[in-house]
C-alpha cells in the first residue's frame, strides 16, 4: 500500500499538486457524508491523472489505484442498489492497478482494493487469481496498460 506521498512522488509538480489539493475537498465530502460530491471529485482525479498520464512514452504509466479504490468505496456507501456492481468495478479496476504497479504479491494482498474485495460475496476468489494470473503474464511479457479497463476489456 502506497502512503499518500510515496503515491504522488512519481507525479509532475502541477499534477501533485492537483491531487493534493482535490484530496483535501474530497476528504471535506467525507466527513460531510456527501458521497456524491466525494464521487464526482474522485473522478475528477482519476481523469485528470489520466490525462498527463497520456502523455508519458509508451510503457510508463502512473498509479492510478487509489482514485479509483476512493470512488468505489464512494459509490458503495451512497447505498444505491442500482450501483453496487459499478462500485465494485471500481475497486476492481484499482486491484489491477495494484497488480501492474507493485512488484510484491504481499503489497497487493495488503492493498484496501485486495482486502475490499476478497470480503465481498459479489467477487469470487477464483476471478481475483485468474486476473492476477493473467496480469503477471503480461508484465512478463512487458504488455502494459495505462488504463486498467483497457486490461479488463481484453480478457
Amino acid at each position: 500500500m502506497l502512503g499518500f506521498e510515496e503515491y504522488t512522488k512519481e507525479f509532475p509538480k502541477e499534477l501533485a499538486e492537483f491531487v493534493d489539493h482535490s484530496a483535501s475537498e474530497i476528504a471535506v465530502s467525507w466527513g460531510k457524508g456527501d458521497f456524491i460530491e466525494a464521487e464526482k471529485n474522485l473522478k475528477i482525479q482519476y481523469e485528470v491523472i489520466r490525462g498527463f498520464e497520456k502523455k508519458l512514452p509508451e510503457g510508463q504509466r502512473f498509479h492510478k489505484g487509489n482514485p479509483l479504490h476512493n470512488w468505489g468505496v464512494a459509490i458503495l456507501l451512497q447505498r444505491n442498489k442500482k450501483r453496487i456492481s459499478k462500485g465494485y468495478l471500481r475497486i476492481l479496476l484499482a486491484f489491477v492497478e495494484d497488480l501492474l504497479d507493485f512488484t510484491n504479491i504481499n503489497q497487493v494482498k495488503n492493498s484496501p482494493a485486495y482486502r475490499a474485495l476478497i470480503t465481498t460475496p459479489f467477487v469470487s476468489s477464483n476471478l481475483l487469481k485468474k486476473i492476477t494470473s493473467e496480469v503477471q503474464k503480461r508484465k512478463k511479457e512487458k504488455i502494459f496498460h495505462k488504463i486498467p479497463t483497457t486490461f479488463y476489456q481484453r480478457h
